[in-house]
């Protein structure tokens, strides 16, 4: 699933970044990511579910499996609840996390294990082709 999505990337990283991603510095800080109590992570319910949306925005859905750890069935799962864009990860804070960590079916604690408000946030920052370079490293 990895290989298709780098082939995709550039194309749509040139797509959506135009002007704007040349304006973008080349070295960007690592990105903190919401820490969530353990506990929290086990307990349905737990948190705040994060807000959805009724479709995706321009009726196109980011491809939330760019981020490590979401595969087409987490991708699915998210899209169930209203998540389909980066940004909308991004603004997870704890509870939305812990909320997601707790009523993810078989995946319980994904989100805050797989780092995905921090891999959302970086791709929002430095673009989806450098994320791709970072991601080879683990490096955000």
């Amino acid at each position: 699933a990895k290989a298709p999505a780098k082939a995709k990337a550039p194309a749509k990283a040139k797509a959506e970044g135009g002007a704007k991603a040349a304006a973008k510095p080349k070295a960007a800080a690592p990105v903190a990511f919401a820490a969530v109590d353990d506990a929290a992570v086990d307990a349905a319910g737990a948190g705040s579910k994060p807000k959805g949306l009724a479709g995706p925005k321009a009726g196109k859905a980011d491809d939330l499996k760019l981020i490590e750890g979401i595969g087409p069935v987490l991708e699915k799962v998210c899209h169930d609840n209203g998540v389909y864009h980066f940004d909308q990860i991004a603004a997870w804070g704890p509870a939305e996390v812990a909320w997601m960590n707790g009523n993810m079916p078989r995946f319980k604690g994904r989100v805050s294990r797989d780092k995905w408000v921090a891999q959302a946030r970086l791709i929002l920052e430095v673009g989806i082709e450098e994320f791709l370079e970072r991601a080879k490293t683990n490096n955000y």
